[in-house]
């Protein structure tokens, strides 16, 4: 097996395309050993792509120890979906948190999504998601806004819910949008319903992305306000968008 696993190592780096591969091998050995934790990570993704579990392991671990993030989240994310390394969901959790802890905001949203989905634990997946919102990830703000307005996991509360969607809104994500217009055009708890609000979120989402057919629900609200009320959130969805573009 051994033989096989050097042979497939060494087919890889010589006919791969790739500019890792171009290197000279006895160099990147070389940079690795001294302690560079860029040539450790590309050494160890040879490693993983030759099917060499044990030395991949070995140089990602190597550089996660010595505080690289990339390297964190790759062991996490083959632990926690298996293949090459053994699936083993509390290594995974050790590696995402150690990566977190490390100031990674990727690694709080992937803890999220295994307790979510992988262990089926949806308030552990709240606690992450809301951890990584509150360092301005925009997935995870559309995340906990939804298990708010489930009551996935946390106590339902839309008023909640609309506080993130809107936080993600400001950084122009056209899904969040959307769910702030269904919100406002419905109402829910703790928040009333707002038509003209729901026709500034419709067409906002429409600027940022989402497919034309949400100018219909935009229209659909404002047949129910005045031309001056209509006119009014013309001019609020502007001036959001104008504030939107001064952030990015």
């Amino acid at each position: 097996m051994k033989y096989f696993a050097k042979a497939a190592l060494f087919v890889l780096l010589f006919t791969s395309s790739c500019s890792i591969f171009a290197q000279d091998w006895s160099y990147l050995i070389s940079q690795a050993k001294s302690g560079d934790a860029a040539e450790q990570i590309r050494l160890a993704d040879v490693y993983a792509k030759a099917q060499s579990a044990a030395s991949a392991a070995y140089w990602y671990k190597i550089a996660a120890e010595h505080g690289n993030v990339r390297a964190c989240v790759c062991l996490g994310q083959r632990f926690e979906r298996g293949g090459l390394f053994q699936k083993d969901l509390d290594k995974a959790e050790y590696w995402y948190l150690k990566g977190a802890n490390l100031g990674d905001t990727t690694s709080l949203t992937l803890l999220g999504e295994m307790n979510e989905h992988a262990r089926n634990n949806p308030a552990e997946a709240a606690k992450y998601y809301k951890q990584a919102a509150e360092r301005g990830d925009g997935s995870s703000q559309i995340k906990v806004a939804s298990m708010y307005h489930s009551g996935n996991g946390v106590t339902k509360n839309d008023r909640e819910a609309a506080i993130w969607w809107t936080r993600a809104s400001d950084q122009g994500l056209s899904e969040a949008m959307v769910a702030l217009g269904a919100l406002y055009e419905k109402g829910g708890i703790g928040i009333d319903k707002d038509l003209l609000q729901a026709c500034i979120w419709y067409d906002l989402a429409g600027r940022y992305g989402q497919p034309s057919y949400l100018h219909q629900f935009r229209d659909r609200c404002a047949k129910t306000l005045t031309m001056d009320q209509f006119t009014e959130a013309s001019s609020l969805a502007d001036k959001r968008a104008a504030k939107i573009a001064a952030k990015k």
